[in-house]
């Protein structure tokens, strides 16, 4: 009497969603998974003792993996074998689908076979199908570089820059008001953004999550990518992304250096107020708008934002749902950042023109 295969007294029920290689026959695919099809899971066909099955190893992804896969940060490898996943890892036969749908074996070994693993640098750019929308071209700006460049320099330099392309897409969100608002005030990871924020904003380090949370909620094909790095003296750096997005750094970028003085007056001032009305530690669910420093606040903060022409105050203001001492740290915050990015232009190690 044949034995039962442990792996097949636990399955899982996947929708067929899309191949993305085909060579004579698929050799990877992607399924849905869920009543609302939410889940993501990601399979590839391996060697099988019987020629004639269509044997594919599956693995369950989150969504922002999946995401990072599709925008080519990642590679099909770090899908299967970046973490433990013993439990999220499945076997099935392609012939077994009925109605796009297949009945899967939860994976009982605790090890997988290198055999069933891809190859490492196998990335999206390499799908012989387009999956889903074709990604929109994106715009391309360059940056001229001089003078001695450590590694973490452009480490630095590239995360300000990307917090300011962030802070772009945030207020062109909510412009356009296309459900912005909301969008913005939804993390990714479910939460009331100004929850979230309120929850963040009550030290130095903690603005981080500001920008990182803004970037995040970038669609992938608007994302800004390195795409090709110069080093010489001189050399380039080339950067891709959403063409209104890119001009608006450089045009925060380049008011910030005909203004910096003007503009470190508004910063030093708002500051200063902030320390000496012991609101600089303050968390921002713990102010109250009624608070007597509001009018002298609110005044200072759009100076500040005036004098760096980002975050525009009355966007800022709907953003942090009129919040005005949040607003004033956001705001101090991009202006940091925008000084951090400008230090490598006034260093003259960086510029727009050659």
């Amino acid at each position: 009497m044949p034995t039962t295969n442990p792996s097949q007294k636990k399955r899982r029920i996947a929708a067929f969603d899309a191949v993305l290689i085909f060579i004579d026959e698929p050799q990877l695919i992607t399924l849905t998974s869920g009543s609302k099809k939410q889940g993501r899971i990601v399979a590839i066909a391996v060697p099988d003792a019987d020629a004639a099955a269509q044997k594919f190893f599956a693995v369950s992804v989150n969504i922002d993996d999946w995401k990072r896969y599709l925008s080519g940060t990642v590679d099909l490898r770090y899908l299967f074998a970046s973490t433990s996943r013993l439990g999220k890892f499945y076997i099935f036969d392609l012939r077994d689908m009925r109605q796009n749908t297949i009945k899967m074996n939860i994976w009982a070994e605790k090890t997988v076979p290198e055999a069933y693993l891809p190859s490492p640098k196998l990335f999206s750019r390499d799908h012989t199908e387009v999956y889903g929308n074709k990604p929109a071209i994106q715009a391309q700006s360059q940056l001229f570089i001089d003078g001695e460049w450590e590694l973490q320099d452009f480490g630095r330099f590239q995360q300000r820059y990307a917090d300011l392309y962030a802070m772009s897409f945030g207020m062109n969100n909510v412009k356009e008001e296309k459900g912005s608002i909301a969008r913005l005030k939804a993390t990714v990871t479910g939460k009331n953004f100004i929850d979230n924020l309120t929850r963040l904003f009550q030290g130095g380090t903690s603005y981080i999550h500001f920008f990182q949370d803004m970037f995040d909620l970038i669609p992938y094909g608007d994302r800004l990518n390195l795409r090709k790095i110069h080093y010489a003296s001189p050399g380039a750096i080339t950067v891709a992304g959403n063409d209104k997005f890119l001009s608006d750094v450089q045009c925060y970028i380049n008011n910030y250096l005909s203004s910096r003085y003007e503009i470190s007056k508004y910063y030093n001032a708002l500051d200063s107020f902030l320390g000496s009305s012991s609101l600089r530690t303050m968390h921002p669910n713990k102010y109250k708008e009624h608070n007597l420093h509001k009018d002298k606040l609110v005044t200072l903060t759009k100076e500040l934002c005036d004098g760096l022409k980002v975050p525009e105050f009355e966007i800022l203001t709907k953003i942090t749902d009129d919040n005005t001492l949040l607003s004033a740290k956001i705001a101090l915050a991009t202006c940091r950042r925008i000084q951090g990015a400008c230090s490598f232009f006034q260093q003259g190690r960086i510029s727009y023109e050659q």
